[in-house]
């Protein structure tokens, strides 16, 4: 008998201890208000881009913002519930599949730009940080000329030099395409 109480008290204390150490929570990674500031978007813009080996436009209008959460659970620290923000804008033309620019964080650091557009996918850091800016400038087919310039590359399948260039007022003014297709923003009205 005092064997099973002492078993008893045993496993209660283990249980107590264990209840009392694992403060189970859910922790949420955001985009940073720095990192949402990089894209001009309020997600109800126009946007025309020029198709310039074929020489015609397309008008994309703007359906809103949308914020979703990517959840994890981890095997350690008493199974915290992980959940990684990811907004994008979402952008319609009678043509073609939507065209939807967003950026997601994978941790409370990082915040990566993303283009979803004609079964392509561009990802990768936008900033701006004048030390680390990709190109000072950069001029289009209309000679339109912008300034302070991120590049992001295409990652079907893998990261190649295929990219997308994004200046931090007129957000994405250029996207080559593997099959050779490049598109250039015409306009951009809020």
């Amino acid at each position: 008998m005092k064997k099973l109480i002492y078993l008893t008290l045993i496993i209660s204390v283990f249980y107590a201890c264990q209840k009392d150490d694992c403060n189970k929570k859910d922790i949420y990674h955001n985009v940073s208000d720095e990192g949402k500031s990089m894209l001009p978007y309020s997600g109800f813009d126009t946007l025309t881009y020029l198709r310039t080996n074929i020489g015609d436009t397309h008008t994309f209008i703007g359906t809103g913002k949308k914020t979703t959460y990517d959840v994890q659970s981890e095997k350690a620290d008493c199974g915290n519930t992980l959940y990684f923000e990811k907004y994008y804008y979402t952008y319609k033309c009678n043509n073609y599949n939507d065209l939807v620019i967003g950026q997601y964080t994978n941790n409370n650091i990082s915040c990566f730009t993303n283009i979803d557009f004609n079964n392509q996918n561009f990802n990768g850091d936008v900033d701006f940080n004048d030390s680390k800016t990709d190109l000072d400038s950069i001029i289009l087919s209309n000679n339109k000329v912008y300034y302070k310039v991120e590049r992001i590359p295409n990652f079907n399948p893998t990261p190649t030099t295929y990219r997308a260039y994004f200046n931090k007022q007129y957000g994405c003014i250029k996207m080559v395409f593997t099959n050779g297709d490049t598109w250039e923003l015409l306009s951009f009205k809020k």
